[in-house]
């Protein structure tokens, strides 16, 4: 089976509407777009989606009515929406997009279209490299978005560099495959990275290897970027292989913010402290810089003390310091969970993991983790909180493929809610658990 064809295979329902509409959006569906058009009933449903997508669009009218139309030809007004780095390149244009895609959802002549046209939307999505950069752009940007305060600087030189990539990648003389796969493994690989579907990412990089070995061994940036994304599909299941593919990755290219910040966390579980700081000076990112001197401390608590507020508030970095902190020989970590309650996030993804990995090493420490298997625990309150917590954190790793890496919060799970709902079948499911997987791990809290 081909590169193309196992793709094909793991798009779903949600993945075929995204690609349908940045396809459209990028104004290279041309044949989808034509067919569309051809058939009048179609025509006035997709219009219309359009349309109420816009009226929900939370953008100045201006903008809404720069892209108003009764007629199918918002398509090509959305490309050249997109196209202008003025317009299109936005945080709002994902928002945009997604809501175009549930109306269409919502109305069963469209969706039937869309889902009776897969293998169309597949090819567009897959085989032109446009759509691939696309998606990165408006991941990116959702991404850069969000720390828009620290990071306009990098945001000007991501977009020329996406920028450039684009007007190259567009001529088709221009086009080899070392940029082929680059743009693959930045624009939908990263998309299944961020969802979490780590296994998926593992098979398919493991094609990419097998079909393009000679392509990755004569190019650097490639060999780098597909130890790095390895090493993010082990992360959770095999640290240390992980920890060795990120290594590996930054000794190909170390001036890579993401390789540095890897191979600084790489430093501090060694207890390498001294180059730990060398790198971080070198990362320029307060935040590391931070983790290095709380973590290598001899008070740490004290050290913590006195940073700034907003990054006492980054639970992603309180995550880093308590993992870097438990490697140390009698190291105390309470003091990281002296902090307000913490909201449970939306979703979970690979971007906010970090913060629902905290929010459960908090409950943990509140409730003197689980010490004995009884209906009358003492900080059952405490517990009732925790149920809620876990519960919805084991939902959510449901639409993962991870959830079986998730031992200890097995654990957790099944006896939080025995204790709290008194149900003896908890506890079976609690007892079946195979508790050799949790010999490594370490209690982070005395």
């Amino acid at each position: 089976m081909t590169l193309q064809e196992n793709l094909n295979n793991m798009m779903g329902l949600d993945d075929i509407m995204i690609s349908f509409a940045v396809s459209v959006g990028a104004g290279i569906a041309t044949n989808l777009i034509e067919d569309i058009r051809s058939n009048k009933n179609l025509d006035a449903r997709m219009n219309k989606c359009f349309n109420n997508a816009l009226k929900k669009w939370e953008v100045s009218q201006e903008t809404r009515n720069n892209l108003h139309s009764e007629s199918l030809n918002f398509y090509s007004d959305l490309a050249v929406f997109l196209s202008n780095p003025a317009k299109g390149i936005n945080p709002k244009i994902k928002e945009l997009l997604h809501l175009w895609i549930k109306e269409i959802q919502n109305d069963e002549i469209c969706a039937n279209y869309i889902i009776s046209h897969k293998q169309d939307v597949a090819n567009c999505k897959l085989n032109d490299v446009l759509v691939s950069l696309k998606n990165d752009i408006l991941t990116t940007i959702n991404i850069i978005a969000e720390r828009q305060e620290n990071m306009l600087k990098k945001q000007d030189d991501m977009m020329e560099f996406l920028q450039t990539q684009m007007q190259a990648l567009t001529k088709d003389e221009t086009i080899d495959q070392a940029k082929k796969l680059i743009a693959i493994l930045r624009g939908s690989i990263a998309e299944l990275i961020e969802d979490l579907k780590l296994t998926t990412v593992r098979r398919v990089i493991e094609e990419i290897e097998l079909q393009y070995a000679s392509v990755i061994e004569n190019n650097q940036e490639l060999r780098s970027e597909i130890a790095y994304i390895k090493g993010l599909t082990l992360l959770f299941s095999q640290s240390p292989k992980a920890i060795e593919l990120f290594h590996e990755a930054y000794i190909i290219r170390p001036d890579v913010p993401n390789y540095m910040q890897m191979e600084v966390r790489r430093c501090l579980a060694k207890c390498d402290y001294e180059t730990a700081r060398k790198l971080s000076e070198e990362l320029g990112d307060e935040r590391y810089k931070i983790i290095v001197d709380i973590v290598s401390s001899n008070n740490s608590a004290s050290a913590f003390a006195v940073i700034p507020e907003n990054i006492k508030r980054d639970m992603e970095v309180r995550q880093i310091m308590l993992e870097s902190l438990v490697v140390k020989k009698d190291a105390n970590c309470a003091f990281l969970f002296d902090c307000e309650d913490i909201d449970l996030p939306e979703s979970l993804k690979m971007s906010n993991i970090y913060q629902w990995l905290f929010l459960l090493s908090k409950i943990r420490c509140e409730t003197g983790d689980f010490i004995v298997l009884s209906f009358n625990a003492s900080q059952i309150d405490n517990l009732k909180s925790a149920q809620k917590a876990v519960n919805l954190f084991w939902k959510k790793l449901e639409e993962t493929e991870i959830k079986g890496n998730f031992y200890l919060i097995a654990c957790l799970h099944s006896y939080w809610n025995f204790v709290c709902t008194q149900d003896k079948s908890w506890a079976d499911s609690f007892l079946s658990i195979d508790r050799t997987n949790l010999a490594h791990l370490k209690k982070c809290v005395d």
